[in-house]
């Protein structure tokens, strides 16, 4: 599974700041409001919402060196 760690990686991600904020259910004020390096509550809630939305998919197992693969 593709680790969202950065701001600009899960924004990038979701399409924009706005499409990540109606992803979450926040508005795009709060993603402002977030660090660039996500804590693990944030980084949860994108995860969470990627599955969801099909942007990434699980794996049996996650290496934990991996990096985020946004193209």
């Amino acid at each position: 599974m593709t680790i969202i760690r950065r701001k600009s990686q899960a924004i990038k991600l979701f399409g924009s700041r706005i499409q990540l904020a109606d992803a979450l259910g926040i508005s795009k004020q709060a993603i402002s409001q977030w660090p660039e390096r996500l804590t693990q509550r944030h980084q949860d809630q994108v995860a969470g919402a990627a599955l969801r939305m099909g942007l990434i998919r699980p794996s049996a197992t996650v290496d934990n060196n991996e990096t985020a693969n946004v193209a």
